[in-house]
Parts: C-alpha cells; structure tokens; sequence
C-alpha cells in the first residue's frame, strides 16, 4: 500500500494446498475430516495405544480425548465438516471399538492435505529462480516430517543451495 518493496535474499515456498497457485507444481488438496471424542473422567480408557486400520485411525491422549480420523477426499478446497464424512469416520471407528459409539463427540474439523501424485514431498532449490526454495506436498505426514524439513531447507539456505556442502544422507534425501 505505501509502495514499500522487499527484496529477500531467499523464499520459501511452503503454503500446502495451495503452492500450485504459486508456482506449477503438482500438488493438489485431499481433504481429511476427523473429530475427538471425550471419555469419562471416571471411567477406565477404552485404547491405550494408537490404532490404525485400513480406513481410519484411533489416537488416544493422555487428556482424555480420543481422536478420529479420517476421510481422504481428493481435490476437495474447503474445510466443510460433512454428515458422510463423519459417519465414514464413526462406523470405521465403531466396528473397530463398538463402545466409541457411546462417547460424547467434543469437536470436529476438517484439513487439507497437500498431495503429490507419488505422495512423496517436494522440497529443495528451483530451477527458475537460485534463491527460491520450495517445501511441501507432505500428503499425512507434514507434521512428522516437518522437523527435517526445516533443518534440510535451513541448511540449503545458508549454503546458498549447494547440495555438495549437505551430508550425503541429506543430499539423497533432496534428491529422492
């Protein structure tokens, strides 16, 4: 607005779902809907490990709450809760463990997933541009892969996007 103009010495590209309106890149939204569930503070817990089946999954906390989850919803932008969606969810759920069905559901949402076609991540240096990078296309594990995502883009950063000064375990991992 006050004609201000920035010049950043790099960028990075890590907006999700929606780094194909930034740059051509292959990266499309698969929506997941999910909710918890609320056990009673005075009952013994119904799972006390994660669950993951062909269709869904069973995450219980330490406070109580038991996640949900979730839809794969290919191509889908918005963050609708959906009555489908959560009964996939729930009857998943409830012929796993047919007593969730009686729980309190607490609360619900709704994410996008952003996904690649080989559900592989896109991350390093662009061809276009030296001092653009780029991170995403995590597809159900941004938040697990995130903490080597930043050191492998971190590092790219300060060395100015020369792979040859990384370790070669994380040259191949760009590389991949």
């Amino acid at each position: 607005a006050n004609g201000k103009v920035y010049k950043p010495n790099s960028i990075v590209v890590a907006n999700g779902s929606w780094m194909r309106h930034l740059l051509p890149l292959p990266v499309t939204p698969h929506k997941g809907q999910s909710f918890s569930l609320r056990m009673p503070t005075n009952a013994p817990p119904i799972l006390s490990r994660v669950l993951f089946a062909q269709d869904t999954y069973i995450v219980p906390k330490a406070d109580g709450r038991i996640i949900v989850g979730a839809t794969v919803e290919p191509g889908q932008f918005d963050g609708d809760i959906t009555p489908s969606g959560m009964m996939h969810c729930l009857s998943e759920a409830t012929r796993l463990i047919p007593s969730l069905g009686e729980l309190p559901i607490e609360e619900s949402w709704a994410g996008l997933r952003p996904t690649t076609p080989d559900k592989c991540p896109i991350l390093g240096i662009t061809e276009q541009w030296d001092n653009v990078y780029i991170a995403g296309g995590y597809w159900r594990n941004g938040v697990l892969l995130a903490p080597k995502t930043g050191q492998l883009i971190g590092d790219l950063i300060i060395n100015n996007g020369n792979m040859n000064e990384l370790s070669e375990g994380d040259q191949a991992l760009l590389k991949a």
